[in-house]
């Protein structure tokens, strides 16, 4: 989440923690109504067995527990909100010898910059000069 914030990111959709809270056992069947734990089904045989209030506990502190860990990684960034956050604040290992932050590995633009061929990043410049509205290369 902190690495999506800091690349610009309005909001963060991640589902999986929070279904493994609730007891997910990831048996790949959401989509057909057989849910072995009754999470992901409208069948009133299995999701009757489905405690709501000790998942809810378990969901809840799950969820605590992440913005409590994101608190604190904001926290060693030296950052009150996740709105201060910046690309320059993350690093990432490229290679066995090499860290580069964000903000060098994603270049940020100015608003219109792509509408004109002088201005996109030097890492893009080959790939904008073949790009082309009317055909795929």
């Amino acid at each position: 989440m902190l690495r999506m914030m800091a690349l610009g990111a309005d909001t963060v959709n991640s589902a999986r923690g929070m279904m493994l809270a609730l007891g997910c056992i990831q048996s790949r069947s959401c989509n057909t109504n057989k849910c072995p734990t009754g999470i992901t089904t409208q069948n009133p045989a299995r999701y009757k067995q489905l405690d709501v209030s000790d998942k809810g506990v378990r969901v809840a502190n799950y969820h605590h527990s992440y913005i409590g860990a994101l608190a604190e990684l904001l926290s060693i960034l030296g950052k009150d909100r996740l709105e201060d956050l910046e690309p320059a604040d993350i690093n990432r290992r490229v290679n066995q010898g090499s860290i580069m932050t964000y903000a060098q590995l994603y270049p940020c633009i100015e608003d219109g910059c792509l509408l004109h061929t002088d201005c996109a990043p030097d890492a893009w410049a080959s790939d904008w000069r073949l790009a082309a509205a009317y055909s795929w290369r």
